[in-house]
């Protein structure tokens, strides 16, 4: 399945890159359309910041797909 994104953005600001990760995972896991809302802010964060940031927004993801999983079941 695929997936499109729209987006709004703050100028400056990187945290859609999470949104549409977010937005794209649930959409094809779930085979519908999904909203993801996201607002994160670190001064001067750092790579390796941002890459614990995708980890746990991923394993976040995997919750709300598990949890979801079983409510449809």
């Amino acid at each position: 399945m695929s997936a499109s994104v729209s987006t709004l953005t703050v100028p400056n600001h990187r945290d859609d890159a999470i949104s549409q990760f977010l937005a794209v995972r649930l959409a094809k896991a779930l085979g519908c359309v999904t909203l993801a809302v996201c607002g994160i802010h670190y001064e001067n964060a750092t790579k390796d910041l941002i890459q614990k940031i995708q980890a746990t927004v991923d394993g976040l993801a995997d919750e709300l797909l598990q949890n979801m999983n079983r409510e449809l079941q």
